[in-house]
């Protein structure tokens, strides 16, 4: 089996409101994600600047590009980003070359968001050599849609830039497992921390890296407190897995298998159009119209 391993990097970094103190802060932190030479990706909260919409290419996207090329390092966050129309959170893929790969914006704005920002237009997915992989920001994970429209489209690896502190944390950490599992892919989610909450007792980073196999859906969690989280993501295994028919989850031959994965999402909307199919007929026998 070729060795196929992606190794993933999350930065989950403490931001503070206002945006000047968090460039230096978050520059920092990548160059010390990328001095041991082995990471692949480093994946990077959500609102990076903790203030508003800037222009993409901006000076943050600048100097990532540049840690980026230098080693070797393809990088991932989100900031509000203004356009010529609106504005937008947006997700910003900066590949090893320390060219910008593409931008996915968010769907699901949060009420804060809402007055100044618009959803995203479409959703795209990214082939690189390594993986092709997809991007959801933030609480766009805790709906099931977007994280589908991905896997449909053959993505392995999912990363998801976020800032969410209270009672959407562990809700963000289970959704990622969940997404992971339901769509046969790999999530890797960087969750910040808002400076407001860094000294309180509110629930806060927690950042997530997930896989889908059944009984190993943890990979790495991140803890309360600013930190880099470092996974290697087996890609062989995962292929090698996903080639094969699924598998009802259990015992096999009296042992439990390490890597199981379940049906793919292809397979789920079969049979899930199937049922649609039966509770339509069912639905409109009941209110009296005829069968076809």
């Amino acid at each position: 089996m070729v060795d196929e391993r992606l190794v993933v990097s999350v930065v989950q970094a403490v931001l503070e409101r206002g945006g000047d103190q968090n460039l230096s802060h978050i520059i920092s932190l990548v160059k010390k994600a990328t001095a041991t030479g082995r990471t692949e990706v480093v994946v990077l909260p959500n609102h990076l600047t903790r203030s508003g919409p800037v222009s993409l290419p901006c000076e943050l996207t600048g100097e990532l590009a540049d840690i980026a090329r230098d080693n070797l390092t393809a990088i991932v966050g989100a900031i509000p980003e203004r356009t010529e129309e609106c504005a937008y959170n947006t997700a910003f893929i900066i590949g090893s070359d320390g060219r910008t790969m593409g931008v996915q914006r968010k769907f699901m704005l949060s009420p804060a968001e809402v007055p100044s920002l618009r959803p995203a237009p479409s959703v795209r997915v990214f082939d690189t050599d390594a993986a092709r992989f997809g991007v959801v920001v933030g609480e766009d994970m805790l709906f099931p849609d977007f994280s589908r429209i991905v896997g449909l489209s053959g993505a392995e690896v999912v990363f998801c830039p976020s800032l969410v502190a209270g009672e959407l944390v562990r809700s963000l950490r289970t959704a990622c497992c969940v997404r992971a599992f339901e769509n046969r892919m790999f999530v890797v989610n960087a969750n910040g921390i808002p400076g407001e909450v860094r000294t309180t007792k509110s629930a806060r980073g927690q950042s997530t890296i997930a896989t889908p196999y059944v009984g190993d859906n943890l990979l790495a969690k991140g803890l309360a407190k600013e930190g880099i989280i470092t996974a290697e993501l087996d890609l062989a295994r995962y292929r090698e897995e996903k080639s094969r028919p699924p598998e009802v989850p259990g015992k096999r031959r009296g042992r439990r298998r390490k890597y199981r994965l379940g049906p793919g999402p292809h397979r789920c909307l079969e049979l899930l159009g199937r049922v649609g199919l039966e509770l339509e007929v069912e639905i409109r026998s009941v209110k009296g119209i005829p069968e076809e």
